[in-house]
């Protein structure tokens, strides 16, 4: 890693879901739940803001996002969660970007939002 890491961080993916059926034959939603893929990754989040307006409300909303920094070579996708270890906060993964680099490989961009 590149960056000084501020946490540690763990990847949750989602695994069951689906539907069976009943003993009477009906079928039924599973439920779905986090595993732990990956934990103990060092990471850098930090809490960005934006404004934002539209031609229907001229309002300016700030809007808080939030970017991680994760070693190079970490597999991680957008239909996976990052939990901070330090503070339990779970986030949605929005995009993940392989920065170019010259001569090293870039840390990894995950840009991200809180999990509601």
């Amino acid at each position: 890693m590149i960056g000084l890491p501020n946490t540690t961080v763990t990847i949750l993916g989602l695994s069951g879901g689906g539907t069976s059926v009943d003993p009477w034959g009906d079928p039924v939603e599973l439920e779905q739940q986090e595993d732990i893929l990956l934990t103990g990754i060092p990471a850098i989040i930090t809490e960005n803001h934006a404004v934002a307006t539209t031609e229907a409300d001229p309002n300016a909303r700030v809007i808080a996002y939030f970017v991680a920094r994760l070693p190079h070579g970490t597999t991680v996708d957008p239909s996976q969660r990052l939990r901070d270890e330090a503070s339990g906060t779970v986030y949605v993964i929005d995009q993940v970007t392989q920065p170019p680099g010259l001569g090293w490989l870039p840390d990894l961009r995950v840009d991200m939002h809180l999990a509601t």
